[in-house]
């Protein structure tokens, strides 16, 4: 599972079969929405507060990109 936090920016990944944190990820600044593109290969997260979408590699768990968006803030992802 990979749950956003909405007060510091990172994303937790979760491993279910042991109620752990695996890992955290800096990712923008209130994190609150994650979707995966149909392939799975991309974590997309509305970084709300941080008025951009940072592109995670799903395998590596690194950023891949920042896409600014300075005249919106991204909310949600479709």
């Amino acid at each position: 599972v990979w749950a956003g936090h909405n007060s510091d920016g990172r994303i937790s990944i979760i491993d279910t079969a042991t109620d752990t944190v695996k890992q955290t990820i800096a990712a923008s600044r209130m994190a609150f929405r994650i979707a995966f593109t149909r392939d799975g290969k991309t974590a997309v997260v509305a970084g709300a507060t941080g008025n951009e979408v940072v592109l995670i590699d799903a395998a590596s768990k690194q950023v891949a990109r920042r896409i600014a968006t300075p005249d919106a803030v991204p909310q949600g992802i479709l």
